[in-house]
């Protein structure tokens, strides 16, 4: 098993999806795609990744990169004046721009710029295997230099609901990016830092049972969920990318004193619920069978974390038999039961799961702070 399906299997194959449309966000309001169509050559965006106002790689990305001999090919076409496809980048709000489609190719001419490898397994340019940058025929590396490619910008001006989408759609790769593996590539700042800091926590990998991180962000998007859910709970409207993603920006560059806040109010969530279900938190109990799922729950995760989050340790340790009693018997509820999964509509399974499970804390004589925020029944 790969580290990728390994990351797949922890998650609960029933989990809910996210069945909002993204058109229903965006006719709400006028919006307009800003892009800043470019042809540079080669050596200006090399230019550009020196001076780092072009940035290949974000922070954290783990994504596959090209062996050699794939950027060896790519390098050859560019020789040969064959088409290369456009590469898309993000503009941010300081002007620096982000490569969101088009990194392994700017990453295979970047390496073999700086000598970091050698052609090899050319098919028309055979002559060439072997060779370094600086071991090329005279001529031949101005040839790549002054070859153009063709660069579309998405401006920082463009909605921010709309350039995700726009992000989203253009990921055609072999591999496309998954959603929070784009809010990683445009949304870089503390907050994203915090994630990576939380997302190494060894409390947080010895909850959910794992050894390595999933190389495509999935860990790190549990842990915006999170705080995104807590953030919007009173109001909640799918599609739950979007709100994410919103939450993602509206977080992205929050001081040290918010960071810091988010920091404990996570950890204190972790704690509790370690402390409440041990290494079952954030399964799903099966009453049949009288025992826990194996698989994490994502609409466990945030419901747990957030209702726990915010109790002092003392008062959950007294409570803690109580606390997972009165899960065990919710569980039997078909109505709670089917409000973890992809059954029922959205928002409606959203709150139903919030009351439910607010409501059997309520009726052990716990109080969460966060069932003072749930809008009532009827909004």
């Amino acid at each position: 098993m790969t580290q990728q399906d390994e990351a797949e299997d922890i998650f609960d194959q029933e989990d809910e999806t996210d069945t909002g449309t993204v058109e229903e966000v965006l006719r709400k309001g006028e919006v307009e795609v800003y892009t800043i169509p470019a042809d540079p050559d080669v050596k200006t965006l090399l230019d550009r990744i020196e001076n780092k106002s072009l940035v290949l790689k974000p922070k954290f990305q783990r994504a596959k990169v090209w062996d050699e001999k794939k950027k060896s090919r790519l390098i050859e076409s560019l020789i040969l004046n064959l088409p290369i496809p456009p590469c898309f980048l993000a503009e941010d709000e300081d002007g620096t721009r982000v490569v969101v489609d088009g990194q392994q190719r700017l990453s295979a001419v970047d390496d073999f710029y700086h000598g970091r490898y050698a052609l090899e397994d050319l098919e028309v340019l055979k002559d060439l295997n072997g060779k370094k940058w600086e071991e090329l025929p005279p001529k031949m590396d101005r040839k790549i230099l002054q070859r153009v490619i063709r660069i579309l910008v998405i401006s920082s001006h463009t909605h921010p609901d709309l350039r995700f989408i726009i992000f989203e759609r253009l990921n055609t790769g072999a591999t496309p990016l998954l959603d929070q593996e784009i809010r990683n590539a445009v949304l870089g700042g503390s907050f994203n830092d915090l994630l990576e800091e939380l997302v190494n926590t060894d409390l947080f990998k010895e909850m959910l049972k794992i050894n390595d991180l999933d190389s495509r962000l999935r860990h790190h998007e549990l842990i915006l969920r999170f705080f995104a859910i807590k953030a919007n709970i009173s109001n909640y409207k799918p599609p739950l990318k979007l709100l994410l993603t919103n939450h993602m920006r509206i977080e992205r560059k929050a001081p040290e004193a918010r960071i810091s806040e988010m920091r404990a109010e996570f950890a204190l969530g972790l704690k509790n619920s370690k402390e409440v279900f041990g290494t079952h938190a954030f399964r799903k109990f099966i009453p049949a069978d009288e025992k826990y799922s194996n698989s994490v729950s994502k609409a466990l995760f945030d419901l747990q974390m957030m209702s726990l989050c915010q109790l002092s340790p003392v008062s959950v340790s007294a409570r803690k038999t109580d606390i997972e009693n009165a899960f065990k018997a919710l569980s039997a509820d078909a109505n709670f039961s089917e409000s973890l999964s992809r059954a029922t509509d959205h928002r409606s399974r959203f709150y139903t799961r919030q009351r439910k499970w607010l409501g059997a804390l309520n009726s052990i004589g716990i109080q969460a702070p966060v069932a003072d925020q749930l809008p009532t029944a009827e909004e």
